[in-house]
């Protein structure tokens, strides 16, 4: 280039036809991104909806039956909570603390509960999914003296665990990011066969379980209860201020997504049909300058 000017093969040339194929590829490309940003949005609006769980079945292992003052009773309940995921993501349970297992009325502590190991307690996006509980329970030979009297009871006796397993939310949104974490932490009890019959009623050993915020709120179902009643275990977990989070994130995320990639597809489609265009007229240009040169040569040889 010298003074601004071209060489001559450079402005013989014209405007490459790559040029504008690659502005016009690119537009289309920016066009797409933004329309599965808004298809995103959609998908994920609201950001965060109700989770509804009933209790799946209960299964009893390990069932060792002692003698009052003599030798304890100990039996692994495994408990299983099936819930439904309305949302577009999933939920994992990394964690688990320790609770307490209760049993009867006066709530004697009799074990611990944790969340069942290699169970992957997860609820999978619009789907549902499974959380496990294990509670170890072990009677000592002097309480089974202390309960001896509801032993026999047809009713059954109650059995109160706490569940405390840590939920997490990870969704990424281009640009924005939303992560939940928070302790699910429920009080729940469920009636169990007295001990004198667990022996012979292992494949239905425990009714419905009931979980709720706290010990005064929590209402057992009786062992004859048929069904589940439906528990929001997870949505109390999941504060107002988190779903606004969630809403920014995801505003901020999809939103700068759909206007940036919205804004270069237009860019670059228009960028493109302009060069097309360009190119067009010069080579209009070339065919005419070739015409006319054409034109003169003949000229000049008719006139010699």
């Amino acid at each position: 280039f010298f003074f601004g000017l071209a060489p001559p093969s450079r402005a013989m040339a014209g405007t490459p036809v790559w040029k504008p194929v690659c502005c016009l590829a690119g537009g289309i490309v920016a066009l797409l991104w933004g329309i599965w940003a808004v298809h995103l949005y959609q998908r994920f609006t609201p950001v965060y909806q109700e989770i509804t769980c009933r209790m799946g079945h209960a299964d009893m292992e390990n069932l060792t039956i002692g003698t009052p003052l003599i030798s304890p009773t100990s039996f692994a309940l495994l408990i299983e909570v099936v819930c439904s995921n309305p949302n577009q993501y999933g939920i994992g349970f990394a964690f688990s603390e320790p609770g307490k297992v209760f049993l009867g009325h006066r709530k004697i502590e009799v074990g611990e509960s944790m969340e069942a190991p290699f169970s992957n307690s997860s609820l999978p996006a619009h789907g549902n999914g499974s959380i496990w509980t294990r509670a170890e329970v072990n009677i000592d030979a002097v309480v089974l003296v202390s309960i001896f009297t509801s032993l026999g009871r047809p009713e059954g006796i109650p059995l109160y665990l706490e569940i405390n397993q840590q939920m997490a939310i990870d969704i990424g949104f281009f640009f924005g990011h939303w992560q939940v974490k928070k302790w699910v932490r429920q009080k729940c009890g469920l009636m169990m066969a007295s001990l004198v019959t667990l022996n012979r009623n292992k494949t239905n050993p425990t009714g419905p379980l009931a979980c709720a915020a706290s010990w005064d709120a929590l209402t057992v179902l009786p062992l004859s209860e048929k069904g589940s009643a439906a528990m929001n275990l997870v949505g109390e977990n999941v504060a107002e201020k988190d779903v606004r989070a969630g809403n920014m994130a995801k505003n901020i995320g999809l939103g700068t997504t759909m206007a940036g990639m919205f804004l270069l597809g237009v860019l670059g489609v228009s960028r493109g049909c302009c060069l097309f265009v360009r190119i067009t007229k010069e080579r209009r240009r070339r065919r005419a300058g070739f015409r006319h040169a054409g034109e003169n040569h003949s000229d000049s040889a008719s006139y010699e």
